[in-house]
């Protein structure tokens, strides 16, 4: 059952990030804001290292990510505190893939549910594009409880992120 929470919690979060990525283009067109929703696989199969998805799937507003591919996963998950009965933290890699394209990168996810249901469902998953979509980012934000995503499509690379503060 841990393991189907955990799947329905890859694809979660909000726009915190946009806002800071700005509108960086490829071949001059500017990054552009994109909605959908999520199908998850029916089932999936654990290995000894990950538990692998086949059959997860995008529908969105840019066709550019509407696609189908496999999400694989890995789970830290722990009792909690009232109100939080468990959390489950995930680190997630992906691949979607299209006619025009490809998609493939890692994120990580946070879930904590309560004894009333879910409190929190939130991920980030940072894509590079492939093929028609070479040169390109994703970056999805979704929401694990209402199967949606929200994300931005612009060009270039994620920034690196600069070394930890020491002090």
């Amino acid at each position: 059952m841990r393991t189907r929470l955990a799947l329905s919690t890859t694809i979660a979060g909000g726009l915190l990030l946009a806002s800071t990525l700005g509108a960086a283009a490829q071949d001059g067109q500017p990054a552009t804001l994109v909605t959908g929703s999520v199908t998850y696989p029916e089932g999936c199969e654990d290995t000894p290292e990950y538990t692998e998805c086949p059959g997860f799937g995008f529908e969105a507003s840019d066709p550019r990510l509407t696609a189908d591919g496999v999400v694989r996963i890995d789970m830290v998950d722990s009792d909690g505190a009232d109100p939080v009965e468990f959390a489950v933290a995930v680190g997630q890699s992906m691949r979607l893939e299209n006619p025009d394209g490809a998609w493939s990168g890692t994120g990580t996810n946070v879930a904590v549910f309560g004894n009333d249901g879910k409190l929190l469902d939130r991920s980030t998953i940072v894509l590079t594009g492939e093929g028609g979509y070479d040169g390109l980012t994703a970056v999805i934000f979704g929401d694990g409880e209402a199967e949606a995503f929200e994300a931005l499509i612009y060009g270039g690379e994620m920034p690196v992120a600069p070394p930890v503060p020491t002090e």
